[in-house]
């Protein structure tokens, strides 16, 4: 629970979703001995809203606003942005690990790297977007990471590509275009389009099932471009609404209404 300071709910919702996602939480109870400034006021942050305990976030948002100079003009901001801006802030404190799980090819690997940020194997997803031609078998190998997807993503598997030119033997339409997922991350963020409605809980992504447990909403007010962020969070087997530092009980339907962003935790491998 986490007061608001003055057009705040935006960095509120996006903290409170950080803090619910349990696989940090287990690499933030190994981390208990770091020195850094940032990441005593985050862990002191994590600590209090974990328990219920409502906390005043000034000395946090401060360092936020520093690393990310934006948010100084004091106004509402996105949620999907902060919620980005707080992964990449985490970054410069979190201890690298090994990387624990990959699923594509060699050069992906190689890629993505042998140690990484904590929040990278959290968050971060990595597609491998392979174009062979089937006239020389020339082919390009790419690889992409981000943090989240804009709705469920369906350009995985094969696709042809029209009008596409070999870069080796300069044949049109004899490519095509193989996307797949190389890196899965342990916490899924979904951003949802204004105009979809979602009714679910479950999602299918690639080879693996993921599960909502915390949902950023966003309610339009009555003046054009403005609105009010919070949170919806699966906690002790129900739904509860976090309103800055408001915790009321509620049910599924009430919280994906206005859902913004999804925050969903790796369940289980499609069989």
């Amino acid at each position: 629970m986490i007061l608001n300071k003055g057009n705040t709910c935006y960095l509120s919702a996006a903290l409170q979703c950080i803090v619910w996602t349990n696989s940090i939480e287990r690499y933030i109870r190994r981390s208990t001995q770091q020195t850094k400034k940032e990441a005593i006021l985050f862990y002191k942050l994590f600590s209090r809203v974990r328990n219920s305990v409502v906390c005043d976030p000034d000395e946090l948002y401060k360092q936020i606003r520093i690393f990310y100079k934006p948010f100084n003009n004091k106004e509402q901001n996105d949620a999907h942005e902060a919620v980005i801006v707080i992964i990449e802030y985490l970054r410069t404190f979190m201890t690298p690990i090994p990387n624990t799980r990959y699923v594509g090819s060699r050069e992906g690997c190689l890629s993505w790297g042998e140690r990484h940020s904590i929040v990278d194997e959290i968050y971060k997803v990595q597609f491998e977007n392979r174009i062979q031609c089937m006239h020389c078998n020339h082919v390009i190998l790419k690889h992409e990471c981000t943090y989240g997807l804009y709705d469920t993503f369906t350009g995985l598997g094969n696709h042809t590509l029209p009008g596409y030119i070999c870069d080796m033997c300069h044949r049109t339409n004899t490519c095509s275009e193989y996307v797949s997922v190389s890196h899965y991350p342990q916490t899924l963020i979904i951003r949802v389009r204004p105009t979809t409605n979602i009714h679910k809980l479950t999602f299918r992504f690639g080879i693996f099932i993921y599960t909502a447990f915390a949902v950023c909403r966003y309610i339009p007010c009555g003046k054009k471009d403005s609105g009010h962020y919070n949170v919806g969070v699966f906690q002790e087997g129900k739904w509860k609404l976090v309103d800055d530092d408001v915790v009321t009980t509620s049910n599924v339907d009430d919280i994906l209404r206005d859902a913004s962003i999804m925050f969903l935790t790796l369940e289980s491998r499609v069989e």
